[in-house]
């Protein structure tokens, strides 16, 4: 992905941010609820708050085996599919380095932890793959994170 790629100017805007997206954050949120509620926690007793972004990739670009964070700020990343025939997302195990494929299908929201290395395959010839990634971070990690980079554009779900 080349250096102006929305992918690598995904901290010089929010999603979030642009007008008609409430529907993108309220499906953020459910689904961040969700993840709250599958390890017994309660949803509402926490601020979190996200950064989202756009991934428009073309013939034969791939993103490459990358994490989103391991130090302080680290706590859940995430995509949606939005035009994505054909692709996958792979997953690398933290400890044990397996892989696991996941299939990118219209609509699939998923959400993993923000340490975990994760990459594509090439998009298909004469297709395009659209997706929607975000990092979400905790109350506390963003009050941190805002004091590094005041001009943040994460916004509260």
């Amino acid at each position: 992905m080349g250096k102006n790629s929305l992918t690598s100017r995904a901290n010089d805007y929010n999603l979030l941010n642009f007008k008609n997206t409430k529907n993108l954050k309220e499906a953020i949120k459910n689904c961040h609820d969700l993840y709250l509620h599958a390890f017994g926690r309660k949803s509402g007793s926490e601020k979190y708050y996200v950064q989202c972004w756009a991934n428009v990739m073309r013939e034969k670009e791939k993103i490459y085996p990358h994490r989103h964070s391991g130090d302080c700020y680290s706590y859940l990343s995430g995509n949606f599919c939005l035009d994505v025939d054909g692709t996958s997302t792979y997953y690398i195990h933290p400890l044990t380095d397996e892989l696991w494929e996941s299939k990118n299908i219209v609509s699939k929201m998923t959400m993993f932890p923000s340490f975990v290395k994760h990459y594509t395959d090439s998009v298909p010839k004469e297709q395009t793959r659209v997706t929607i990634a975000f990092d979400i971070v905790t109350e506390e990690c963003y009050n941190l994170f805002i004091q590094t980079y005041p001009d943040s554009t994460m916004v509260e779900i």
